[in-house]
């Protein structure tokens, strides 16, 4: 099978964090979000991957060079669209890559679905598409579905600010599709799966599923803040699909190569170290935390709850707690950032604004 991801767009969710960052690129346990879905295709004999770019394109075909050039499978293939075409519109773009069944994910989605499973639901329905869906339990914005007792989606409605309880399950943006489908969506740009075209087939004979996903399957897309750091403490935890990569120097304390950490440094599981991050002594860091690559912790700091990205410097009793901090910000001495989302390159400090 052959699958596209959808990663055209800017992470505008996680604003500010993500300024300069496009979503295949915002890092999920110090990889690149769209490595773990690559590794989740490729465990599911997926053999070719379409991925459409827009925003910032350079910088995600630089970052996926080296697979690229490595051979390993999924094959990958880099599209760029002049223009945003919306999700449909950029799938219907790619179409000459796809004369079979095929599946479509955005790049902000982390799972350990059953690809193979859905497959197999999706034949037996012989449906044009079938939706990933899991059961509705907070009150974020989705596209929400009301689904028949044979998986047949009869309502569709794309992210609602009042729904019903019949609109009980949730839109995971993961698709299987037939080539046929292309003959539904119009020359017509921006054209949306869940604003234009899943509307225009539920209720038809042969058209849309919902594959209800098993309990137990983890499910969470990381494109607002909450959702974000909620991904990072579950898998830390030891309950999601990702491997958390480094060392294990202790129980759930993973270090990449060239961590400092001073003996005299409290550290609490779980949290995750990426490569050259320093630890000076009396700080505490307490998890879930990860800290990106080459992150200094100065004496006495302390962080919980929070990502931090690469190169960040955290000043001597500085501290952080249930934050999202971007890459090289500088967190001033003995200043407390509690609930802080700081845009990349940040220098949060105080300043006289008076002379009262």
């Amino acid at each position: 099978m052959k699958a596209m991801i959808l990663a055209a767009g800017a992470a505008t969710g996680l604003y500010p964090l993500t300024y300069t960052l496009p979503t295949a690129l915002v890092p999920v346990l110090n990889r690149p979000s769209i490595e773990h879905l690559l590794d989740w295709l490729a465990l599911h004999q997926v053999e070719e991957v379409v991925i459409n770019l827009h925003y910032l394109h350079a910088s995600v075909r630089q970052a996926l060079k080296a697979r690229m050039d490595s051979g390993v499978q999924p094959a990958i293939h880099l599209t760029v669209e002049a223009e945003l075409s919306g999700t449909a519109g950029g799938v219907a773009l790619a179409q000459d890559h796809f004369d079979d069944t095929f599946c479509v994910v955005g790049a902000d989605c982390v799972t350990d679905l059953d690809l193979q499973k859905m497959l197999e639901f999706h034949r037996s329905k012989r449906a044009l598409c079938t939706i990933a869906g899991v059961p509705r339990k907070e009150e974020r914005r989705f596209g929400l579905m009301e689904v028949a007792s044979s998986g047949q989606v009869m309502r569709f409605c794309e992210k609602p600010s009042q729904a019903d309880s019949k609109l009980d399950w949730v839109n995971t943006g993961i698709y299987i599709i037939e080539p046929d489908i292309f003959d539904r969506i119009p020359d017509v740009r921006p054209f949306d799966f869940g604003d234009h075209l899943f509307p225009t087939l539920v209720g038809r004979r042969g058209g849309v599923f919902c594959y209800q996903a098993p309990e137990g399957t983890f499910w969470n897309d990381i494109d607002e803040p909450l959702a974000y750091r909620r991904t990072h403490r579950t898998v830390l935890q030891g309950q999601g699909p990702l491997l958390v990569s480094g060392q294990e120097i202790r129980p759930q304390v993973f270090a990449g190569e060239g961590c400092e950490i001073s003996p005299e440094a409290i550290i609490v599981p779980p949290v995750q170290f990426g490569k050259q991050v320093v630890i000076r002594k009396g700080a505490r860091i307490e998890g879930p935390v990860v800290l990106g690559r080459g992150v200094l912790v100065g004496e006495d700091a302390q962080v919980s709850d929070s990502v931090i990205w690469q190169n960040t410097v955290i000043e001597d009793g500085a501290k952080v707690s249930s934050s999202l901090i971007g890459s090289s910000c500088h967190l001033y001495r003995d200043m407390a950032y509690d609930g802080v989302l700081l845009a990349s390159g940040a220098r949060f400090e105080r300043k006289g604004i008076s002379s009262d």
